[in-house]
């Protein structure tokens, strides 16, 4: 009995378990990047904050010292201009046209007398734990899918669909008397991807259970693109054969055939029939870091930004024990232009390594210099064990040295700090 439940406005919901005059009004939490991390003055109490441990929620440095600020120290910029996005709204919001990406300006616009919020990233991690572990001692197999997505398998447990939206029914309960948010939760006995569909179609603070037989009339007039895992790739390349609802679909499997494996693997989810698992834990793909800023010509303080960027990655992936061998970097420009390269390099992953790679791969794919740069982007994927083949047996002893060092700064950053020590190149 595959269930799935989802937080309804995460992070509106939780700003107001501090705040109850936030109930009832149009509320919204803004993001605007951690444009701290470039800060020349060291946060000596930053730490890597990892209480979650879904595949698909974001990692966050966060310092223990931190203070919320106000809406103009976060958002307003040195010259006095309103800057941001909407990363979260609460209903009421939403009635004015605000969601998730409407700048900052934009809303106040649209409803001037809207409260915006500065985010509070570790109280969200927190809520988002504690509401994990509280599903693990009720439900047998518990996925985390994302910070305020959960995927459950009730069976063995509760079999009967009627006695398991009954049983959902009072964790939902529990939930909101518990933590003080709202759950919405799903229900469809042989898959889970379905069941996301019918918490999507309860929202919000809904109780969804799709029968077997009653799925087609549920699905008929949805749109492709609203079902998990259809991108706008896909989504344009379904349209151009007139496939525009999960109805039209579903009556045509030769379609999907022709599309590989990921077609066919796809048409099995729409029908219910794909049977995925629920997966406890699931490992991470990547591991990634981005800021969003500003337009920036001087070529030094980016480079400055691209080495802070590459020291925050490499303590993660240190921390976490891991070796990636392909690495990703992307710059965007003003006036929408990008340049982006991946590499392999089948080394034995440091800090000293990775530092001195970015260094020279942001000289090699800035190739737009007279350009100022908005975004930087890294990434690291394809772990392996550490003791990949290396090019040499010196290069591998070097590198061997070099990853105990950074073991050992790891640890220190872990008590004290993320900024504490600095690695030179």
């Amino acid at each position: 009995m595959k269930i799935h439940m989802d937080l309804d406005c995460f992070f509106v919901s939780a700003e107001r378990t501090l705040d109850s005059s936030l109930v009832g009004v149009p509320v919204a939490v803004g993001g605007r990047g951690d444009q701290n991390i470039f800060s020349s003055v060291h946060q000596k109490d930053k730490r890597l904050t990892m209480i979650n441990s879904g595949a698909f929620v974001p990692l966050l440095f966060t310092s223990l010292n931190h203070q919320s600020k106000s809406f103009k120290e976060h958002f307003l910029d040195s010259d006095g201009r309103v800057r941001g996005i909407i990363t979260a709204s609460s209903y009421e919001a939403r009635e004015f046209g605000i969601k998730t990406g409407t700048t900052i300006r934009e809303a106040l616009l649209l409803c001037p007398h809207i409260k915006i919020l500065p985010p509070n990233h570790l109280l969200y991690h927190t809520i988002s734990f504690n509401i994990a572990e509280h599903l693990r001692t009720k439900v047998p197999l518990v996925e985390q899918y994302s910070i305020d997505e959960f995927f459950g398998d009730l069976k063995g447990w509760v079999d009967d669909e009627e006695k398991a939206f009954e049983y959902c029914k009072e964790i939902k309960r529990e939930i909101l008397e518990l933590f003080g948010v709202p759950i919405s939760f799903g229900i469809y006995k042989d898959s889970k991807w379905i069941a996301k569909i019918a918490t999507t179609l309860g929202k919000p603070n809904g109780e969804t259970l799709i029968k077997k037989e009653e799925l087609k009339r549920y699905l008929e007039d949805m749109p492709i693109e609203e079902f998990p895992g259809v991108g706008r790739a896909f989504t344009k390349r379904l349209k151009k054969y007139f496939v525009n609802t999960l109805g039209e679909a579903r009556r045509k499997p030769h379609l999907f055939a022709s599309l590989g494996w990921q077609g066919e693997l796809l048409y099995k989810k729409i029908c219910g029939e794909d049977r995925e698992p629920v997966v406890p834990y699931k490992e991470r793909k990547s591991i990634g870091m981005s800021r969003t800023f500003d337009p920036l010509y001087d070529r030094g303080e980016l480079r400055r930004r691209v080495i802070i960027l590459a020291r925050h990655l490499s303590h993660t992936v240190l921390h976490l024990g891991l070796n990636p061998t392909t690495f990703y970097f992307s710059i965007k420009y003003e006036y929408h232009q990008k340049s982006k390269i991946s590499l392999t390099e089948d080394r034995i992953f440091s800090e000293f390594f990775y530092l001195d790679l970015a260094k020279k791969v942001f000289e090699k794919i800035d190739i737009y210099k007279e350009l100022k740069i908005i975004r930087i982007a890294i990434s690291t994927n394809n772990f392996t064990s550490t003791n990949p083949k290396t090019l040499n047996l010196l290069e591998q002893e070097e590198d061997t040295k070099k990853r105990k060092l950074g073991e050992s700064i790891t640890k220190i950053r872990n008590k004290y700090g993320v900024d504490i020590v600095g690695v030179g190149v």
